[in-house]
């Protein structure tokens, strides 16, 4: 028997051992992915343009929250983050 890579001798067991019953993950319902579409579509067509910018500016604050200011001024890409003695900064 030839040498084979542990990943791929254990990959052949699973295989063998469970011979396809195991469902592909990288498979998509093509209906539920067509309605879902046509559902986003009847939904925007339905709302105001006040509407749709209210869900716009909800569906941004979920997805971009405000930081603190504190992490704010450590994150900023004015200026690195300060180390060791900090000074006043000179004018």
């Amino acid at each position: 028997m030839p040498k084979k890579d542990l990943n791929r001798l254990a990959k052949a067991i699973v295989d063998q051992a469970t011979k396809g019953i195991l469902p592909s993950s990288k498979t998509k319902n093509v209906a539920a992915v067509a309605l879902g579409k046509l559902g986003g579509e009847a939904r925007a067509a339905k709302l105001s343009e006040e509407q749709r910018l209210e869900s716009a500016k909800k569906a941004n604050a979920a997805r971009w929250p405000k930081k603190p200011d504190a992490v704010r001024a450590e994150t900023s890409p004015k200026r690195p983050p300060r180390r060791g003695v900090i000074r006043p900064a000179e004018d």
